[in-house]
């Protein structure tokens, strides 16, 4: 069968691979993205991809290409902030690498829906391995975080770090919090809002999985919120006709937006001053995260207070905080089944047993730790004798023999 016939037949062209996404991909791309979404593609592409494989034509591209491309980035595809070192290779890691790999995976793909490409070369390719699960999670212990919280006591900002580490709400969604998203007397924030970057801009945007959700807050959490609300009222007043009321929670003096980017150098800053473990700003998130799945908080919970889409991905991310409670999990099993054994006070003669439904139970005496076999009974509150054992209940019949073999 002929390619025209089997319809995988595509018209030659010269589009180069600059072209295409830069002429044809990027813009259809404009309307259909969130502003942080495609600022990420188009800095992505023009930072990694372009450089590197942009004057090779779109149909001669194939999986070596870009093998060769992700083998460049990992050995040293990254910048240097300091220009001192502006020349220095800087290697990138595997997850930069993959999110450079699904950048070009989608505009190649959407080039074989519009008939520029037979097939995507990206689904040939080989990408870094994911890392291990946990193995790039930033996150503090308890103690940790609580001499941070100390260290920056005095700050102004200092319940925007609070929030962040009691909530573990994302940087855009903590700056975008406003007051009527905070109800006070059921102790909720509803998150119904984030700011983001438009390159250096902020702008408010919808939250990330584009729903709303709620987040039960802790009485000091409340506590803190009410005492910075107070200051905020008196930034206002000391401004006047100057003061550009945002309703924000989180805002500069004057009232505007706090730039994300800002935010984080704050934080970073702090960390520093403060000698305690170097970790991102989104590492209060992990936190968060991490503190609570230690303590054995249902994932479920966990997943609904992060906003992820589903527990399942909660499961994936946070899976080496889990592995670690699985030795504690066997010993907390054995324990139940241990002090679950029953003890009755005397040895059963000359009687049968038969089974007593739930309700008619009769009074047992429990001795923790009983071995099996050293049964014994109470019966000094019920007129016929019972055992009850895990998964059932037997009551023994008057006049009847062969119980003692039973437990022997």
């Amino acid at each position: 069968m002929s390619a025209f016939e089997s319809q995988t037949f595509v018209s030659a062209n010269k589009l180069s691979v600059r072209s295409y996404l830069v002429e044809h991909w990027l813009p259809l791309m404009k309307d259909r993205l969130k502003p942080t979404t495609f600022n990420s593609y188009e800095r992505t592409l023009s930072s990694y991809v372009l450089p590197r494989i942009g004057t090779l034509r779109l149909q001669e591209l194939v999986p070596a290409h870009l093998n060769r491309l992700y083998a460049d980035l990992r050995s040293g595809g990254g910048t240097e902030q300091s220009k001192a070192k502006a020349s220095q290779p800087k290697p990138l890691s595997p997850k930069t690498v993959r999110n450079v790999h699904a950048v070009l995976s989608k505009a190649l793909n959407d080039g074989v829906d519009a008939g520029l490409l037979v097939i995507n070369a990206a689904q040939r390719a080989k990408p870094p391995r994911q890392p291990a699960a946990g193995s790039e999670i930033q996150a503090w212990s308890a103690d940790e975080l609580a001499r941070f919280l100390e260290f920056v006591s005095n700050d102004r900002l200092f319940a925007a770090w609070h929030v962040a580490a009691y909530t573990g709400l994302r940087r855009g969604e903590l700056l975008g919090l406003r007051w009527r998203d905070v109800d006070f007397d059921r102790a909720v924030l509803s998150v119904r809002q984030t700011i983001v970057l438009d390159y250096t801009t902020p702008i408010i945007s919808t939250p990330k999985n584009q729903e709303a959700r709620v987040v039960d807050l802790d009485d000091e959490t409340i506590k803190v919120l009410q005492h910075h609300e107070a200051l905020q009222s008196e930034e206002k007043r000391a401004w006047g006709g100057g003061y550009a009321d945002s309703g924000l929670v989180f805002r500069r003096e004057d009232g505007n937006l706090i730039n994300p980017d800002q935010l984080s150098q704050r934080f970073d800053r702090f960390v520093r001053g403060s000698g305690i473990r170097r970790i991102k700003f989104h590492g209060l998130r992990h936190t968060h995260a991490t503190l609570m799945l230690g303590s054995r908080v249902p994932v479920k919970v966990v997943s609904e207070r992060l906003g992820h889409a589903d527990p399942a991905f909660t499961l994936r991310v946070y899976q080496h905080v889990l592995s670690g409670m699985q030795a504690e999990a066997a010993a907390m099993f054995a324990s139940v089944v241990r002090t679950a054994v029953v003890s009755v006070s005397e040895p059963l003669r000359g009687c049968d047993l038969a089974v007593s439904p739930p309700e008619q139970r009769g009074s047992i005496a429990r001795e923790r730790g009983a071995v099996p076999g050293n049964w014994r009974f109470d019966r000094s509150r019920s007129a016929r004798p019972e055992l009850r054992v895990p998964g059932g209940s037997f009551e023994a019949a008057e006049g009847s023999d062969g119980c003692q073999s039973m437990f022997s």
